[in-house]
């Protein structure tokens, strides 16, 4: 039984991806990267927007240098050239933009798990505080065992808390 590591299926991944799109002219790689960036899903098309993005970098470098080759040939130089931005660039940019926007929103939307997560966690604490202090529950160590369990269930079922946190949630108790 051969086991692939994750590494190499995401390199296979990515190399499927990059020779999709391999002679995917600019106008059409541009157009591609909008429609992918209309996907508000980060996590999801990361991955095409940055081999898309260094695709398209790349035409665009060659296209300046065409300018510019093409702009010395005329008898300018090379301090004069002042390329002007394309329409392509220009809709690659706002491309780019959308990206960063959905992506910031996708990190913030994480982040504000992470704190509900948080204050779910301490609400385990404090229901555990409760079942340790009512002595009540110490002559039933069966009912105790589980309350114990169900609690330690929610727990494992809530997602991470903020990275800041992880360490002092214990330690307020």
């Amino acid at each position: 039984k051969c086991l692939v590591k994750l590494s190499d299926r995401i390199s296979e991944s990515e190399e499927k991806i990059e020779a999709e799109y391999a002679n995917l002219p600019i106008e059409d790689a541009v157009e591609e990267l909008h429609r992918i960036v209309a996907d508000p899903n980060y996590n999801k098309i990361k991955t095409r927007v940055g081999i898309l993005r260094v695709k398209i970098l790349n035409q665009l470098k060659e296209n300046r240098k065409a300018q510019l080759e093409a702009f010395i040939a005329e008898g300018g130089t090379k301090e004069d050239f002042t390329p002007e931005p394309t329409a392509i660039e220009e809709k690659f940019n706002n491309a780019l933009h959308i990206f960063k926007n959905n992506k910031t929103k996708f990190l913030e939307n994480i982040e504000q798990e992470k704190q509900h997560n948080l204050e779910a966690k301490n609400g385990i604490i404090d229901e555990l505080r409760k079942l340790i202090d009512d002595k009540e529950n110490h002559s039933n160590l069966k009912v105790l065992n589980d309350n114990f369990k169900e609690l330690q269930e929610k727990w494992k079922n809530i997602g991470p808390v903020p990275q800041s946190e992880s360490n002092n949630l214990w330690q307020n108790y």
